[in-house]
């Protein structure tokens, strides 16, 4: 080969090196903008998804608020107002929010109680223009439930001591939320077991699984609307059905009280029973149905509050209704009465052997509370101050959302 073909041929091999090196320089440019803008779209897509998990839980929470499942206005308002808190408003910046209850898609589709979100943005890209990919859009899906709250016994009293007394042996399957601030904010004598006791003061004890210094909880029922008074009639006004075999009620207004005592089969027909006045007294050797009831305890100007006792050696089965603005809601004292810690005012619901299924809610009176038998159903129990006595259990395997206070849960 002389040299000028030699010199033909160098150049060649230079110039198709060139061009490799060129190509690949270019692959290598492409291949990291591709992986830079895959990482930025990676990065917001987190972002929106926890945008839409905070709204699905916001909006699950704001639809038990409302107490009706048939309405998704409420929970599609607090859906998208809690996206924009973090960063994406339905409308803005070519973001979209759409909230769906029951869910459209996923395993909940069509489930009632569900709430789905979908947070979509349209994202843009960098370095892939170049291949003509100017934007990317990128969707974050997130469904949550209204479930069962971690704890189904409560006090409410921000100060006093011994707010939570558990005596004897006790067994609760779900965990108690102490909101007293006191150092002795709790006492427990005999064999107590659950889960947790969260309290706001003290003391501690790691045995005992308790967590001190926890954050105040609201009442858990606050959004339960209270039933309308009916007028007194004179049949409904202090009723003593002492001595009598067999008593059988009807819901409606009682005025100055309801006792009840001795050796009687009662039965509670269904339906809501204001105790205005007087309290409700059921005492002796009974035995007592009342299902799908709730018993509504206030007062007024011309009848004095008076609590619940319910003790003696009776069998008795309790149930709260399981549907309407009541659902759940068995014993109901008037959130408006006063603040107190008398023993006058306490409520007392102790029976030999019974099943309870629905909320024993006392929010501004002390309550002493003992099941002493099989304690059947989703229970719950709130106080301004709480003493469970010997005997105790509360079953803790309530299926979810059945129990009288909910929490959001994210499930998808």
């Amino acid at each position: 080969m002389n040299p000028e073909e030699t010199l033909v041929s160098r150049g060649k091999e230079t110039g198709q090196a060139l061009v490799m090196t060129a190509m690949g320089l270019t692959l290598f440019i492409l291949a990291a903008g591709l992986a830079i803008d895959m990482g930025f779209l990676r990065y917001q897509k987190r972002l929106q998804q926890s945008a839409a998990d905070s709204a699905a839980i916001a909006g699950a929470a704001e639809y038990g608020y409302n107490g009706s499942l048939g309405s998704c206005v409420g929970a599609a308002a607090a859906a998208k107002t809690d996206s924009a808190s973090n960063g994406f408003t339905d409308g803005d910046d070519q973001v979209t929010v759409t909230p769906s209850c029951p869910p459209t898609d996923g395993p909940h589709a069509g489930a009632a109680g569900y709430v789905e979100v979908l947070v979509t943005k349209i994202q843009p890209t960098f370095f892939v223009k170049i291949a003509g990919v100017n934007s990317a859009t990128v969707t974050a899906r997130a469904v949550a439930f209204l479930g069962n709250g971690p704890a189904c016994v409560y006090t409410l009293d921000p100060n006093i001591g011994d707010a939570f007394v558990s005596t004897g042996t006790v067994t609760l399957g779900c965990g108690v939320i102490d909101d007293s601030n006191s150092g002795h904010a709790w006492h427990a004598t005999g064999n107590f077991a659950a889960p947790f006791l969260g309290v706001v003061g003290g003391p501690t004890d790691a045995a005992l699984h308790v967590q001190r210094g926890i954050v105040a909880a609201a009442d858990p029922l606050a959004n339960v609307q209270p039933p309308s008074e009916g007028a007194c009639t004179p049949t409904n006004t202090g009723v003593n059905f002492t001595g009598k075999p067999v008593v059988t009620l009807s819901s409606g207004t009682y005025c100055g009280g309801l006792t009840i005592s001795g050796n009687t089969s009662v039965t509670f027909a269904s339906g809501t029973y204001v105790i205005l006045g007087g309290g409700l007294s059921i005492t002796g050797n009974n035995n007592v149905n009342a299902s799908n009831v709730t018993f509504y305890i206030t007062y007024d100007g011309s009848h004095p509050y008076g609590p619940v006792n319910l003790s003696g050696n009776i069998n008795a089965n309790f149930s709260a209704p399981t549907s309407g603005s009541l659902d759940g809601m068995l014993f109901f004292q008037d959130r408006t009465v006063p603040r107190s810690t008398s023993a006058g005012e306490a409520s007392n619901v102790s029976f030999g052997s019974n099943a309870f299924n629905g909320a024993i809610y006392f929010p501004t009176t002390a309550l002493s509370f003992s099941n002493n038998g099989s304690g059947t159903g989703p229970t719950v129990v709130v106080g301004d101050t709480v003493t469970i006595g010997a005997g105790t259990s509360i079953d803790g395997n309530v299926p979810p959302g059945q129990s009288q206070i909910r929490a959001a849960v994210l499930v998808e």
